[in-house]
C-alpha cells in the first residue's frame, strides 16, 4: 500500500515539473527559471528522502524478523 502511494507521489511530482516547464516554454507561466529549478530540486530531494526511508524500513524489517533465531521448541 505504501509503495503504491510512493509511486503515485513520484509520478505527481514528475508531472508537475513537466507541466511547469511546458507552461514556461509556451509563455503561459510568468515565473523565472530559478523558481522552476527550485521546485524541481525540492521534488527530487523529497523523492530521494522517500527512497531512503523505505530502504531503512526494509533493512530494519529484515534485521529484526529474518535474522532472529528460531525457538528451540520448533525443531
Amino acid at each position: 500500500m505504501a509503495h503504491k502511494t510512493y509511486k503515485r507521489f513520484e509520478y505527481l511530482y514528475a508531472a508537475t515539473i513537466i507541466m511547469f516547464i511546458v507552461l514556461k516554454l509556451t509563455g503561459a507561466l510568468y515565473v523565472s527559471w530559478d523558481t522552476i529549478l527550485l521546485i524541481s530540486v525540492l521534488a527530487i530531494f523529497y523523492m530521494v528522502g522517500f527512497v531512503q526511508y523505505f530502504l531503512i524500513k526494509m533493512i530494519r524489517y529484515f534485521c529484526t524478523n529474518k535474522m532472529r533465531k528460531p525457538p528451540m521448541n520448533s525443531l
